[in-house]
């Protein structure tokens, strides 16, 4: 079973399907909604990557256009480049 810590819970606002996509990371913005950055669980069943901003979903095709829409949220360069070396972390170990 998955659980977040309470101060992750405390800055979500939306639901994150957990059958169809893998937690990159959870940003928490002070006085904003945290971004929420999803990777597809099942590459290939699902080809798009999802970034929540509060309760609102954008979903993008691959990668780099969801690490460049997560940095116009002002997101740092450095969480950016921690996501995607997290993400080829998980395709190596088959998580993805």
């Amino acid at each position: 079973m998955f659980r977040l810590s309470r101060y992750l819970q405390k800055h979500l606002r939306g639901y994150i399907d957990f059958e169809a996509f893998v937690l990159l990371a959870i940003i928490p913005r002070k006085n904003k909604d945290a971004v929420v950055l999803l990777a597809p669980k099942y590459e290939h069943e699902y080809s798009y990557f999802a970034l929540q901003n509060g309760k609102e979903s954008t979903y993008y095709s691959c990668l780099d256009n969801l690490l460049t829409a997560a940095r116009k949220c002002g997101i740092s360069k450095f969480k950016l480049w921690r996501c995607r070396k997290r993400y080829e972390s998980y395709k190596r170990s088959g998580r993805i």
